[in-house]
C-alpha cells in the first residue's frame, strides 16, 4: 500500500478525486468553505429551509468550473477550490437524500457524480465541449442562487442555511477575482465569480434579516 493511502481508498477514489481524498484524509485539512454547512446538517439532522435545485445546480457550476480549468492547464490556485467545494456540495446532495428519507437516491448519487467527474477529468471529453459546458455556468449559478434565495424568502427564515458557509463564499469568491485576474485574465471565469459574489452579498443580507425568524422557527421545531 502506497504512503497515502488506506484500505478506504479504491472506494472513495471512484466517488472523489485523488485531490480530495489527499485534501481530507493525507491533510486532514476539513475546513473548507461548505464545510460549516455540513456540520450544521448534521447538527441538526435536519435540511429544512435548504434548496436539492440550488445543491445539484451548485454542484454542476462547480464541476464544470475545475474541469474546464484543468483542462486548459490553469494554475491550481484559481480552480482548486472550486474541486474541494465540489466533493462537500456532493456530500450535502447525499444528506439531503438522507434526511428526506430517499435512501435509495443517496447511496446512488455519489457513485453517479463521481463517474461524470472522472470522464470530464480524464481527457476524454475534447476542451471545445468542455467551453460550451463553461458557457451554461452562469445559468446553472443563478439558478442555484436564485433557488436558495426565492426558498428563504418564501420560508420567512433560512433554515439551516449555514451564516459562516455563506460568509466564507462571499470571501472566497471575492479573492478568486483577483486572483482570476492576476493569474489567467478569463473574462468568463472572472464574470462567474463576480455573479456568485453579488448572490452571496444577498443571502448573507437575507440571514442578517430573517435572523430572529430563523431562531423562533428552529425553536418551534423543538
Amino acid at each position: 500500500m502506497a504512503v497515502g493511502e488506506f484500505f478506504f481508498t479504491p472506494l472513495v477514489l471512484f466517488i472523489v478525486p485523488k485531490y480530495c481524498h489527499d485534501e481530507f484524509f493525507v491533510n486532514f485539512n476539513f475546513f473548507h468553505v461548505k464545510f460549516p454547512q455540513i456540520l450544521k446538517v448534521l447538527r441538526a439532522s435536519s435540511v429544512e429551509g435548504l434548496s436539492l435545485v440550488g445543491f445539484v445546480t451548485e454542484l454542476a457550476t462547480q464541476t464544470v468550473t475545475f474541469s474546464y480549468n484543468s483542462a486548459r492547464g490553469f494554475p491550481f490556485s484559481t480552480w482548486g477550490e472550486s474541486s474541494f467545494k465540489a466533493c462537500q456540495t456532493c456530500f450535502l446532495v447525499f444528506l439531503y437524500f438522507y434526511y428526506t428519507k430517499r435512501t435509495v437516491a443517496a447511496i446512488l448519487f455519489p457513485f453517479l457524480y463521481g463517474a461524470i467527474a472522472y470522464v470530464l477529468l480524464s481527457g476524454l471529453i475534447p476542451i471545445s465541449i468542455l467551453v460550451q459546458l463553461t458557457s451554461l455556468n452562469i445559468l446553472l449559478l443563478s439558478i442555484s442562487r436564485v433557488s436558495q434565495i426565492t426558498e428563504n424568502f418564501r420560508n420567512g427564515h433560512t433554515g439551516q442555511l449555514s451564516f459562516i458557509m455563506v460568509l466564507l463564499l462571499l470571501f472566497t469568491h471575492a479573492a478568486r477575482i483577483f486572483t482570476t485576474m492576476q493569474e489567467t485574465g478569463d473574462q468568463y471565469i472572472l464574470a462567474i465569480f463576480t455573479l456568485s459574489t453579488v448572490f452571496n452579498i444577498t443571502m448573507v443580507t437575507q440571514i442578517l434579516y430573517y435572523w430572529n425568524a430563523t431562531i423562533d422557527a428552529q425553536k418551534k421545531k423543538e
